[in-house]
């Protein structure tokens, strides 16, 4: 059966003008299912027309094991900061540095996801495809404050107006890079 232990710690500090929060956040997963082809075509002599030639058992095609061995984990440090200034604008920053790992290619929808070789499953350990180490969103808040009379209905219709704009700056996703085991024969 697979399970997922969740972790969080988080600091806060706020004063009249700003409001600042750090947090860890975690997530370890194990016995996830993904399905091992156990019938899966042989490296030596590798091209498209021959697969089921190189099967171990060519009287079938794929044959699926549903398998619970699978791991994920993300860790990641969580960092805010917002920054009141007068005349109602205000400055925003988030930021994460995160690291994503994963046993086998599982951010997919289903449970047959990709791996380079199903004889030895283990040496697609790394990180995730979606492993996004660094984000920075950065916004300002400017919110005006037109009509300041005794009606609450029309000040709240009049004063809903804000003006944002933000910018987020993100590394780009970091594929996993093919690991391919050489083999020499004699």
């Amino acid at each position: 059966m697979a399970y997922t232990y969740q972790l969080n710690f988080s600091v806060q500090g706020s004063d009249a003008q700003s409001r600042d929060h750090a947090a860890y956040v975690g997530s370890f997963s194990h016995n996830l299912p993904f399905a091992i082809d156990l019938n899966y075509p042989g490296p030596v002599g590798a091209t498209s027309t021959n697969i089921q030639a190189r099967r171990p058992n060519q009287n079938f095609g794929s044959i699926l094991s549903m398998q619970s061995g699978q791991t994920a984990s993300y860790n990641g440090l969580q960092i805010s900061a917002v920054q009141r200034m007068s005349h109602h604008l205000s400055f925003n920053a988030f930021y994460i540095y995160s690291k994503t790992f994963d046993s086998v290619q599982l951010q997919n929808n289903t449970t047959q996801g990709l791996v380079q070789d199903f004889a030895n499953s283990a040496e697609d350990r790394g990180r995730a495809d979606t492993d996004m180490r660094h984000q920075l969103v950065v916004s300002m808040i400017w919110q005006p404050d037109y009509y300041t009379g005794e009606n609450r209905v029309l000040r709240h219709l009049v004063n809903v107006v804000r003006f944002a704009d933000y910018e987020n700056a993100q590394r780009i996703p970091v594929h996993r890079l093919e690991r391919h085991r050489c083999q020499l024969r004699r």
